[in-house]
């Protein structure tokens, strides 16, 4: 059967409809959205910001097409409701639901809930009665009819209730997506995440700015939102999703646009082609041959096998596959080692562990890491030594994820030199030691790794594992900043405005917390908006000086943060 232009250009696009599920009215459907931010508690610690991050997350989702029903401080009936109704919503064929929600929640039993604001809990067996169980809500999504369901659970605090619980544990227990569902934590689980310091949480801070930025899919934007909470938290909160979707999600609309009409066929005696079915390939590769889609790409070998621009495109497939897999640089040129049970090499296992990560197959994916870590592969002990610290294919083991990251390190492996660096200030599968820690920060920053510059520097400026030096303390800040750590920017700005190991400057204090905040440190705008008062009069001028160079700001240099200082201080921010 003859193909023509306009009839692959037509199945190209249903496919990039059907992967994309782009937003937008054009090609989107209906958007739902609960969103629930508890604070008020009656019978327990009340939180700061539950409401706060809410209502930021209700106007992020609104901006992104989403139908939102925002319930604060929702007691046990209003909540257990507010879910009915939205697991009603999810049945009416809508392109995308889902559901946020930040306050108190625990787990039990490896079972997880939230905590409505009149939960009255004396006791771990009365949670059933008094808390709605997340496991059950994702049951009743995953009767939904939509395309995608999304959970957010900024969730993850410490157990209000932990003296009257049996056995305690940290954070929410990790739970399998449903088909067709992208469940996100606000931090691994087990571990606790925090409130913040400012209006809002790391979390949803970062979350609610990723979601703004157009063009990019569902997984790069939770990957966005969890290096900018590793870098506001110093690496002690690590956002954590597990995922069951199979085609792409677009909180903004990305439109993919491959033009019609047949180009003219170029006067080269080497690729000339007389065949219409050739001048229609030509056209067509002219327009899809930079596109990082790879079904897109295979449509196109499949449609024009015999094609002399289609062994081009089976290249491209290649590359952005193995792009996909492999994220590791290549090992060294060590002597290979003995064969332990497998005709495949450590390599080829661990591009094998990858691929089945890709898809989620976390038990498959760890099984594969550890016949390549068996194989001396450092690369494949280090992602294995991340699978045990977070419980993902395997049991959470703190005490083999460390064993396996000293093997690593042994290797020379700096992923692996650096996490076990940051395991030794946490005592997790280690005792606690910084003087360890800095030891190991010191080999990575040998290496240049950016983020263990700045955390050495703040072994240093607190005097932790080693003597406090203020002046080596600002070396390391200044190297990291060099080298765009944000945090290094604002803790060295931090010392030019104390005179801590350098000299008191406040101009130069000034620049640096300006540089922090203009790259998007949400501490350090945290810490403009709410504690402006507590800076020294010069700094302030500095600050409204360099703001007004910088052309963020027109007003006087008084030094005096009113409503036009601290709207040039929210631009500044944005960039």
């Amino acid at each position: 059967m003859k193909i023509t232009i306009g009839s692959l250009v037509g199945r190209l696009l249903l496919v990039t409809a059907a992967v994309l599920l782009a937003g937008g009215t054009a090609m989107a459907g209906k958007r739902v959205a609960l969103v629930i931010g508890n604070a008020a508690y009656e019978n327990t610690a009340s939180l700061k910001n539950p409401v706060n991050d809410a209502n930021l997350m209700a106007t992020s989702l609104e901006d992104a097409g989403f139908e939102v029903n925002k319930i604060l401080d929702a007691d046990f009936r209003t909540l257990k409701k507010a879910m009915l109704s939205f697991g009603r919503d999810l049945r009416n064929n809508p392109e995308a639901g889902l559901f946020y929600y930040a306050g108190h929640g625990v787990q039990v039993r490896g079972e997880n809930y939230l905590i409505p604001v009149n939960a009255k809990i004396s006791d771990e067996d009365e949670v059933d009665l008094e808390a709605i169980n997340i496991n059950s809500f994702l049951r009743v999504m995953n009767s939904s009819s939509s395309s995608i369901n999304i959970v957010v659970l900024d969730a993850c605090r410490n157990n209000p209730f932990a003296r009257s619980f049996r056995s305690v544990s940290r954070g929410l227990a990790p739970v399998d997506a449903p088909k067709g569902t992208y469940i996100a934590y606000a931090t691994a689980p087990g571990d606790v995440a925090a409130d913040g310091r400012g209006r809002n949480s790391p979390y949803s801070t970062a979350l609610a700015k990723a979601i703004k930025t157009r063009g990019l899919t569902i997984e790069q934007v939770f990957k966005q939102a969890r290096r900018a909470v590793l870098e506001a938290t110093s690496s002690r909160q690590v956002p954590w999703e597990t995922s069951s979707i199979t085609g792409n999600f677009y909180f903004h609309n990305q439109r993919i646009t491959i033009n019609p009409t047949p180009q003219p066929v170029v006067n080269n005696p080497v690729i000339q082609h007389t065949s219409p079915v050739r001048n229609e390939a030509e056209s067509i590769y002219k327009q899809i041959k930079d596109s990082q889609n790879i079904e897109v790409l295979e449509i196109f070998a499949e449609q024009f096998p015999d094609s002399i621009y289609t062994k081009f495109v089976r290249v491209r497939i290649k590359s952005l596959k193995e792009a996909r897999l492999v994220v590791e640089p290549p090992p060294r040129n060590d002597p290979p080692p003995k064969d332990l049970g497998s005709p495949l090499s450590g390599k080829e296992l661990f591009t094998k562990a990858r691929a089945e990560e890709s898809k989620k197959n976390y038990v498959e994916s760890a099984r594969l890491y550890r016949m390549s870590a068996d194989k001396g592969y450092e690369y494949a002990m280090y992602n294995l030594a991340v699978f045990y610290s977070k419980g993902r294919g395997v049991k959470q083991d703190y005490d083999e994820s460390s064993r396996l990251y000293k093997i690593a390190v042994s290797k020379g492996h700096l992923s692996a030199t650096y996490n076990l660096a940051i395991a030794y200030t946490k005592g997790q599968g280690v005792p606690k030691d910084y003087k360890e820690a800095a030891r190991l920060y010191r080999i990575a920053v040998s290496k240049k790794h950016v983020s263990a510059t700045r955390n050495l520097g703040l072994l240093y400026k607190n005097g932790q594992g080693v003597a406090k030096d203020y002046k080596e303390a600002a070396r390391l800040f200044e190297k990291a900043a060099l080298q765009n750590s944000v945090g290094a920017m604002y803790d060295l700005g931090s010392l030019y405005y104390s005179g801590n190991g350098v000299a008191d400057d406040k101009k130069l204090s000034a620049e640096w917390i300006f540089r922090s905040l203009n790259q998007g440190y949400e501490f350090a705008l945290n810490d403009m908006l709410e504690n402006s008062k507590n800076w020294e009069l010069q700094f302030r001028i500095e600050f409204q000086r360099k703001m007004k160079k910088e052309g963020y700001y027109d007003g006087a240099l008084d030094g005096e943060f009113g409503p036009a200082t601290m709207s040039a201080i929210k631009k500044v921010a944005k960039g």
